[in-house]
């Protein structure tokens, strides 16, 4: 269509459309400008500032990718009245993720918009400020991850090794969802986490995302087998370890390195059967 550097590409979607049109526009001429007009509670809330696009390669996630920001981002919220509870299921989950990072102040946030989310419909738009409001402040001092933007990848290992070993049944967000409680329960028993009820409040407000019998059911018949194999993939891997980024204390992330063996394996299975306990257990008392 001859676009040149003189246009302005507007990308319209979520999370794919992102990543791949970002993608595109800036390795074409070396730049054309792009605006993005998220259409996902997952773009919204998360994606569509920080300036990542990333290509899976051979399966595994993000291995092609670039920091490439739009020149404008335009959020609208009536998009969302035509997604999905799956699709909003999985915005919560990364702005979950979000609000933990923020600390005590944007947890207790959280806790009252999902109320009104869940009996009125309502509260989507201040989840969504919030969620922005954290991701800019890490953004604006890390903006190529180099140090505290790290914090922001809570959840991500696990969750795309689980897309890759579900075959991404499960929606990127909840992957994440379930990517935290994994590493929460990993931490506690690595001793990452000293404090039990650090890890009770983020497996709760997980829970009210992951109490879906589908969800078990694929957590329960996933070959995880060779999941240290996938988790060499990463990009937060070095010299057969795992980066992996964990809160400590409710807004306060630390980042533990963890070898990549037999024993971790042994543990991530034993981790992923408490998840599956505890997601029957919700689902039984509800």
């Amino acid at each position: 269509n001859n676009i040149s550097k003189n246009h302005v590409i507007c990308c319209l979607g979520g999370g794919i459309i992102q990543d791949l049109s970002g993608y595109a526009c800036c390795i074409y001429k070396r730049g054309i400008p792009w605006m993005y007009y998220p259409t996902t509670l997952l773009g919204m809330t998360d994606s569509c500032i920080g300036g990542k696009v990333g290509i899976n390669f051979k399966k595994y996630k993000n291995l092609i990718g670039l920091f490439a920001a739009p020149k404008e981002v335009i959020i609208n919220p009536k998009f969302l009245e035509t997604l999905n509870d799956r699709d909003i299921y999985s915005g919560l989950g990364e702005s979950l993720k979000l609000h933990i990072t923020g600390g005590g102040y944007f947890l207790k946030q959280f806790d009252k918009n999902i109320s009104e989310y869940f009996k009125y419909n309502n509260g989507i738009s201040e989840l969504i400020y919030n969620s922005l409001i954290v991701k800019k402040s890490v953004v604006e001092i890390d903006e190529y991850e180099l140090d505290i933007r790290k914090a922001m990848n809570f959840g991500h290992s696990f969750g795309h090794a689980f897309e890759y070993l579900s075959k991404n049944k499960i929606s990127h967000g909840l992957c994440v969802t379930i990517g935290m409680c994994i590493e929460m329960i990993v931490g506690y028993e690595k001793k990452m986490v000293k404090d039990w009820n650090v890890v009770q409040k983020i497996l709760d407000r997980s829970l009210l995302l992951l109490k879906n019998k589908r969800i078990n059911k694929i957590l329960k018949y996933t070959n995880i087998s060779d999941i240290n194999n996938v988790l060499k993939k990463d990009k937060k891997t070095l010299n057969n370890k795992i980066i992996l980024a964990i809160p400590y204390q409710i807004g306060k992330i630390g980042f533990f390195p963890l070898s990549l063996n037999k024993e971790s394996t042994n543990l991530f299975e034993k981790a992923i059967k408490k998840l599956v306990f505890l997601i029957d257990e919700k689902y039984t008392c509800n």
